[in-house]
Order: C-alpha cells, then structure tokens, then sequence
C-alpha cells in the first residue's frame, strides 16, 4: 500500500497510470476509483495511451461511454474499469488485484477501508493518489502515519516543480517562485499546494487521535449489549446536532487508579440545523435503536432532556463538566501506546465531518483579528466545531467520572519549581 501526494500539476495521474500499467500483467481485475466516475477517467487515458504504445490493445474491447464506467481489455485478458466510491457498498462485490483511488482525499475513508478489503483475497496493491488541498482529515492523517518507518504503508510526496515539462526550471523555476511568494501570506499553504506536504496541525488538542488506530470496520453493532447515547443538541442556525451511539466492552486488564471499559462508537447521526422532531425519521430505522438504554445530554439543555424522555422514551443523564475536565477524560479514551490500545474506537460508517472534529479542534489563537488581516480566509480564534467530541465527554464523564487526581496538581507544580531554584542557587 502507497500513497503518493502531489502538487498541483506534478504529474500525479502519469504516474499512478504508469505504475498500474507496469503491474498488469500478475493480475486480472483493476480498478481505478474517484468520488464519482469522472475524476479517475484521465488516468483511464493514460492507461489506454500507454497500452496502445505496447500493441496491448483492440478498439472493441475499450468501453468509454458517456455516463457510467470505463472499461477496458486487455488482449491477454486483464480488465481495467472506472469505479465511483460514492456507494462505498457497492465495492464490496468481489476481489479485486489492484486499485488506484485517483483523488482519494477527496473520498471517505470508509471507502479507503473497503478497497483495502478487497485486495486483501490477492493480495494486490493499492495507491491512494491526490492533493492535500480540500482533502478529507483521514488522508493527511495517513500520509503521516505511512512516513514512520515500520508503517503499515509507504508515503511518498510529489512536489510540482518535479514536473519538469511544465516547470523546467525545476524547484527555482520563476513559476514556482512566484507561487511561492503568492501564498506566502497563508502559513503553510505554498507547501500543501505545490510541495505536496500536509500543514502541520498546530495547535490541535487531541494530537493521539488517528484514523488508523482510532477508525475500524472491527467497530460494529453487537445485539448481545445495551447502547448508550451521546446527545449534543444543535445550539441553533447551521450547528449539528449529533447523536453518538456507543457500546461499552469491559476492559480485561484495567488500569489502576482509573479504570476504563472499552467504548465502540458503532454509528452518529450527524445533522446540520436538525431540530428534536427530525431526529426519530433519522433514528427509527437504525437496527441499534430498540437496545438504546439511556446515555448523556449537555446540561444546557433540560427541554430537549425531557423531549428525549417523554417522546422517544430514553433517560439521559446531564451534569455541568467543565471544558478542561471533559477533554481530559476523552484524553484517557484515546490514548494508547505499545502495550496499550486504544479505549475508544469508531465505526467507519461515522459521518465524515463528526470524526473530522478530532482535527479541527485546536487551541483559541490570540490576536486573531491580526491573523485575518494577515491570512484572508483562514479561521482563527476558534476552538473548531465540537458536536461529537462534547457529547462523547458528557457521556464518558458522566459513566466514570473525572480522571483522578484532576484537582490535584498546584502544591506538586510549587514543590517542583521550589526544587529547582533550590538546584539553581547551588551553582
């Protein structure tokens, strides 16, 4: 598994076509895959370019209509054919060789997940192919992960200025320097656009969270245990409101001093501007809703509470827990480490935007009103959108309390600095 970030212009589809040309031969199905059928069409071009060039080819077995799949055969008999990840259920049909997913950060990592599964029979090979410019948080997340050596897989960047038939000059050519002075404004941004490197995530307060180990398709519904809901109303105009539902699995090897279960976040409805009556039409068909049991609300909302008990029949607990205290609860639900796994896990069938939190909350910035002047378009001062991540801190919270020793920590910090001014004074 490979993935390969480019910049703009960097020659991303050549290089992905000429990779599944090379590969043709040991196989005999390939797919290449884009968020609708459009998008993977030009390295479709590329392939059929490069299999014309090798005599590989008839003109009845190329298949390119207007709307639907692009299909072609090969004269020894290998099938290469256009696939749109938009119904990511409709990849799960068979077993695949190899599979190039041109634009994948513009795809879901559900559908990422299911093009894994089915190269998983033939062992073959996937490549994820595209830019980090309005990528999904997944994709840049994985880029990082694949860079560390031992990974599951290889990340590689593809800078524009390597194109050298549309920049020649190469890393100083004038083009590239100009690009370069134009996003100088925006931190960051000439390194995504043309460097094919993620923005740092600055400034992100739940830096633990990664899709690879936090987001699994092991994350799945179990009839045989109660579900608990995580309730964050929408606070009104465009704010979601979100309902996570969680299954708890006792932990086997708890922790001293702070014992956690292990929680399965196996769905969430996500629904920007939803008022209480859309919520059962989004809930009634759910195959977990008849084992909900109760679960957590924010306190700032005794009606919607009550609307939860008197018309859906479900108890939900509210507590005033500060900001601080709720973060650092979810901390210990997603910290892991080598002898330790992670306790909190999703479903790859969350909606996009609600696990997109983990990366957008960040720090308030200071002086943010300079930032803007500074950066055109940039959002600053903010924490970030906290629909889920609140509701999971209200339900966490709430079934375990605060993480022990929270009020504890000034007379060892006083002791700490008082020790070393002592060392200080001795030279």
């Amino acid at each position: 598994m490979r993935l390969v970030a480019g910049g703009e212009r960097a020659g991303k589809s050549v290089v992905s076509s000429l990779d599944l040309v090379s590969r043709l031969p040991w196989g005999e199905t390939y797919w290449l895959v884009g968020p609708d059928y459009t998008l993977p069409r030009a390295e479709f071009e590329y392939v059929e370019q490069f299999l014309w060039e090798l005599g590989a080819l008839e003109k009845t077995k190329v298949h390119k209509p207007k709307e639907g799949p692009w299909q072609l055969t090969t004269k020894t008999g290998q099938k290469v054919t256009t696939r749109a990840s938009a119904d990511v259920q409709k990849l799960s049909a068979l077993s695949v060789d190899g599979v190039i997913m041109s634009e994948a950060g513009q795809q879901t990592y559900a559908a990422a997940l299911k093009c894994i599964g089915r190269i998983s029979q033939s062992r073959g090979f996937l490549l994820l192919s595209g830019t980090f410019e309005s990528s999904e948080d997944w994709y840049s997340s994985t880029f990082r992960d694949w860079c560390a050596e031992g990974a599951e897989g290889q990340a590689f960047s593809l800078p524009a200025w390597d194109n050298h038939h549309v920049y020649p000059g190469g890393r100083n050519d004038p083009e590239i320097l100009r690009l370069e002075r134009l996003y100088a404004s925006i931190p960051g941004y000439f390194d995504q656009k043309c460097g094919a490197i993620p923005g740092a995530p600055l400034g992100v307060i739940f830096r633990e969270f990664s899709f690879r180990r936090h987001v699994t398709e092991e994350c799945v519904f179990d009839a045989r245990r109660p579900v608990y809901l995580a309730v964050d109303p929408a606070a009104g105009g465009p704010s979601a409101y979100c309902v996570a539902a969680c299954q708890f699995i006792p932990d086997p090897s708890p922790l001293e001093g702070d014992p956690i279960d292990f929680c399965h976040v196996i769905d969430a409805v996500y629904a920007p501007a939803a008022q209480f009556e859309d919520l059962f039409t989004l809930l009634e068909d759910k195959v977990w809703w008849p084992y909900v049991r109760g679960g957590a609300i924010d306190v700032e909302a005794p009606d919607e509470r009550k609307r939860w008990h008197r018309f859906l029949g479900v108890p939900l607990a509210a507590k005033k827990i500060p900001v601080a205290e709720g973060e650092r609860r979810l901390h210990t639900f997603l910290y892991y480490s080598e002898g330790r796994l992670p306790h909190l896990l999703f479903s790859p069938d969350i909606p996009p935007p609600a696990l997109a939190e983990f990366t957008q909350y960040r720090t308030p910035v200071k002086e943010a009103g300079e930032l803007e002047k500074k950066s055109p378009g940039v959002v600053a001062g903010r924490r970030g959108p906290d629909h889920l991540l609140s509701a999971l801190w209200y339900l966490l919270y709430i079934r375990y309390g605060p993480v022990k020793g929270m009020s504890l920590p000034h007379p060892t910090v006083r002791g700490a600095w008082e020790r070393l001014r002592e060392a200080l004074q001795g030279h």
